[in-house]
């Protein structure tokens, strides 16, 4: 039977992708639904990264909201993590070693990185976390069995490739990106404003601190499909740290909850690390936005 396997739509994130790709693991034959749908939601066998609520019963592991799970040292887990405590061991064949190494080297990095903190960080104050770098990784797929080397070789000259060519092209996207913030950044400033407003297709985040000004911006505002969302500048690149983090009370809350707290109709969320919230509709998000100043 096929598994129907249910994960949030627009942009993807590493603990989402490791995630369903663990899942596929144990069910090779799978169909993915990137949706938000709630209909679609419900007819799926898993729910990953999505549903508002982590039970293992009903096979829904999201991770956005207040309180979430966390291991035993405090750090969070995200979708990827959820998942591996379920079905690592499994995935794993049995082997308990296996499966900690993996969750070590691998899952804690990620869910650590979607619950802002940094690797360095992440070293420093949580027990056995080596994030797993890219030389590692491929240094990894060195197949036992020799007699797999070249092709195995071709798939990662595949990947190489791949990779030289969205850096290139990632490049040429930031430079064009570096006008748009600059415009933006210049009218904040000529309006006496601490955030500036990016269109949808605009990666300012890296461009921001190439800028000039921009370290009087303290907030971006951006459309992303339907919605809008003010995200906070970091106090250096890189870094989870906000110059000026959203108000606390908003921290965690959801539609109507966090639409009573922020005094507007149509509240979407707050994350509960408070570096990012929206709303369903522009003048909602300049109006949070015009209440930061």
């Amino acid at each position: 039977m096929t598994t129907k396997i249910a994960t949030h739509s627009s942009g993807f994130h590493p603990d989402d992708i490791f995630a369903v790709a663990a899942i596929t693991i144990l069910h090779p034959d799978y169909i993915i639904y990137r949706s938000r749908d709630e209909e679609v939601l419900k007819q799926c066998d898993f729910r990953i990264d999505i549903g508002r609520e982590y039970n293992h019963q009903n096979k829904t592991y999201d991770h956005h909201f207040k309180d979430g799970p966390a291991y035993n040292d405090g750090l969070l887990m995200s979708s990827v993590g959820l998942i591996w405590k379920h079905y690592g061991l499994e995935i794993c064949n049995g082997n308990e070693n296996t499966c900690q190494y993996i969750c070590n080297r691998l899952i804690r990095g990620i869910d650590a990185n979607d619950n802002g903190i940094t690797a360095t960080a992440m070293c420093k104050d949580f027990d056995n976390a080596i994030p797993l770098s890219l030389c590692d990784s491929m240094k990894m797929m060195n197949p036992i069995d020799t007699t797999k080397t070249d092709a195995i070789f071709e798939q990662q000259i595949a990947y190489a490739q791949s990779l030289l060519k969205a850096m290139i092209a990632n490049c040429e996207y930031e430079g064009k990106c570096n006008t748009i913030v600059q415009t933006a950044i210049n009218k904040a400033i000529e309006n006496n404003k601490s955030y500036i407003v990016v269109p949808e297709n605009c990666e300012w985040m890296k461009p921001l601190f190439c800028c000039k000004n921009s370290d009087k911006i303290l907030y971006a505002v951006y459309p992303k499909q339907k919605n809008w969302y003010i995200k906070t500048i970091p106090v250096e690149l890189g870094s989870f740290e906000s110059r000026k983090d959203l108000p606390k009370e908003w921290h965690g809350l959801n539609e109507d909850e966090f639409s009573k707290k922020a005094n507007i109709i149509d509240g979407v969320f707050c994350h509960h690390k408070g570096f990012v919230c929206g709303t369903k509709s522009y003048d909602s998000i300049i109006t949070l936005a015009e209440s930061l100043a």
